[in-house]
């Protein structure tokens, strides 16, 4: 399978940007083999989703910034009412950005495959979790990509 392939690769002393790089080849891959996304599918479907991904990272960065901004411990209650309501506009935000691609992406996959994407989604994700947490979870100070 080209998921183990990729994943078996090693990583040691990769710079950031060349073990994302490695996270989201094994994620295209993935999901790709979870959808059982056709050749023609793929060159259609990826664009999309990467339009999609920049727009959720726009989003949580926003989100990651009130965060920060509200641990700072020096926001006052009119401040901090401001920040949650922020957060709620953001995740709206999101939520909207969500129901927009959903009907992006039922014009180049079926139905059945847009909900094996939220699946696969899920599912990666706990697979990369639970990579890291056997081999350590150090987090941080790790160096190398999860390998089988």
């Amino acid at each position: 399978m080209l998921l183990m392939t990729i994943l078996a690769l090693k990583a040691r002393a990769q710079r950031p940007e060349e073990k994302a790089e490695k996270i989201q080849a094994a994620k295209v891959a993935y999901i790709t083999s979870k959808l059982n996304l056709t050749t023609t599918q793929a060159q259609t479907f990826w664009p999309v989703y990467n339009e999609f991904e920049g727009g959720k990272k726009k989003i949580r960065f926003q989100m990651k910034g009130l965060q920060k901004e509200g641990k700072q411990g020096q926001l006052n209650d009119e401040q901090i009412k401001a920040n949650v309501r922020k957060r709620l506009a953001l995740r709206q935000e999101e939520l909207d950005l969500e129901k927009q691609y959903v009907e992006k992406f039922l014009k180049v996959i079926s139905a059945s495959q847009v909900a094996d994407l939220y699946d696969s989604e899920k599912e990666f994700t706990k697979l990369l979790l639970n990579r890291w947490k056997g081999e350590g979870g150090k987090g941080r100070g790790r160096s190398d990509f999860p390998e089988d």
